[in-house]
């Protein structure tokens, strides 16, 4: 009886560690987006003075691109973050052209023409928006 269970053990073993040390990576490599973002960051001033709790989005017409986004804090800094499906964020934003919007409460600063940035993977990603009002 105990020969009979050290067999299956055995080969349970001899087959289901070869499968996971090749789908594990495999899987691993399907996700290439956690990979691919990368830091993003900024500031935001209105009228030459820090805009502290806006609502940075960075939105792309793109389909494999996902959005950005981020809060500007006391100086107006900030940095982006990416929602990733079952995971709660990643750091940074996918590469690509997006189109910015800064929100702060209901209102909307945009210029005539929309803010448009370009992220890349060498960077450096840090932009600098300065708005006026109208």
């Amino acid at each position: 009886m105990t020969k009979r269970f050290q067999f299956r053990l055995r080969t349970l073993l001899l087959v289901v560690v070869p499968v996971l040390v090749v789908a594990l990576p495999f899987g691993w490599y399907l996700r290439p987006e956690l990979l691919r973002t990368v830091p993003v960051s900024g500031s935001v001033t209105l009228d030459g003075v820090p805009l502290d709790g806006a609502m940075i989005s960075f939105a792309t017409a793109d389909s494999r691109a996902r959005p950005a986004f981020g809060n500007t804090d006391k100086a107006g800094r900030f940095r982006l973050w990416t929602p990733i499906r079952r995971l709660p964020v990643a750091k940074g934003a996918l590469p690509g052209t997006y189109q910015v919007t800064i929100q702060k409460f209901v209102i909307r600063f945009r210029n005539t023409t929309p803010l448009m940035v370009q992220v890349t993977e060498d960077g450096p990603n840090d932009f600098a928006f300065n708005l006026t009002t109208p």
